[in-house]
């Protein structure tokens, strides 16, 4: 699978991913490239009107990316329950590749 495709698989999981996300959520946010894809169509959201209660980051690059976008972050102190946690990945094996975005309700 090309760079090219990947890049589209990537954006399209994180665009589907963000469609099972509610008002007033609070939100887990993963990490890596097809996380980041998830990202932006979230921040994309919240600027077209959604509200939500804030965003739990699984890293420092992913917290810094939200933050850049205006995703409103918090914590697990603050909410020490998710309503949904978003995570993609994306890996090569052999020459088969392929491609998962996981969204978890709690």
């Amino acid at each position: 699978m090309g760079h090219d495709h990947q890049d589209t698989w990537k954006h399209a999981a994180g665009v589907e991913a963000v469609k099972f996300i509610e008002e007033g959520m609070v939100l887990g946010i993963g990490s890596g490239t097809t996380a980041a894809q998830m990202i932006y169509a979230l921040a994309q959201r919240i600027h077209n009107g959604l509200r939500i209660r804030g965003a739990v980051p699984t890293s420092q690059a992913t917290a810094e990316l939200a933050v850049k976008l205006g995703i409103p972050l918090t914590d697990l102190d603050t909410y020490p329950e998710l309503d949904l946690a978003i995570d993609g990945q994306m890996r090569s094996m052999d020459s088969c590749a392929s491609s998962k975005a996981a969204a978890e309700l709690s």
